[in-house]
């Protein structure tokens, strides 16, 4: 069997997830060429994203991310604060 999904936490907050050969669009429309980073510096799942399509055909997605939640920033600035 050929594992095409990996995800796996680094620490308490980060983690990355790597998908491979993903189909990714319908017979009426999909990409062509595609190749996307981009990165999200506040809010909930901060972090680096980058796409690679080719004919509808996902050929690789990488995202390292910070798994917190907004709310979980404002509360752990509060502790800091006491």
């Amino acid at each position: 069997m050929i594992k095409l999904f990996y995800a796996k936490k680094l620490t308490d907050n980060w983690a990355f997830e790597v998908e491979v050969l993903k189909w990714s669009g319908s017979p009426g429309w999909f990409p062509i060429y595609e190749n996307n980073f981009s990165a999200k510096i506040r809010g909930s799942h901060r972090g680096f994203y980058w796409s690679y399509y080719i004919l509808g055909l996902k050929i690789i997605e990488f995202n390292l991310y910070d798994t917190r939640h907004e709310d979980e920033y404002e509360n752990s600035d509060l502790k800091k604060k006491e």
